[in-house]
């Protein structure tokens, strides 16, 4: 199930890159706390000052790929920014482009990652 979707969201993301510019990163996490629930980290340098403007558009290409029953897994949708050191820390162990890279129960640079799914992370 989850493999479908993130084939789903490799096609969102790429879509989004080519009407805007493209993200520094874009991956789904699976959450510790909530069981098979999942959230979407993206990370960009063309988010705006009015950051639920840019996370309700983002919302709404995801939506026109996914179906209801793919939704219910997803928590949230996290925006943050290229200068984050979590961003940073990932990109610099990570690079893909509209592509697929799952890791499960990886260390990068000191943070813990249960099982991800990585879109695109750019240096």
């Amino acid at each position: 199930m989850i493999e479908n979707i993130v084939e789903k969201l490799i096609r969102t993301e790429k879509r989004i890159s080519e009407e805007k510019v493209d993200f520094n990163f874009f991956g789904l996490f699976k959450r510790a706390d909530l069981e098979g629930a999942w959230d979407i980290i993206i990370s960009a340098s063309w988010f705006s000052d009015n950051k639920r403007e840019d996370l309700a558009y983002i919302i709404e290409e995801i939506k026109k790929d996914l179906l209801v029953e793919d939704l219910r897994l997803l928590a949230r949708v996290v925006l943050i920014e290229p200068k984050d050191e979590l961003i940073k820390k990932l990109n610099a162990a990570v690079a893909i482009q509209h592509g697929k890279i799952e890791m499960i129960n990886n260390t990068i640079n000191g943070f813990k990652l249960g099982h991800a799914y990585i879109i695109t992370s750019k240096r």
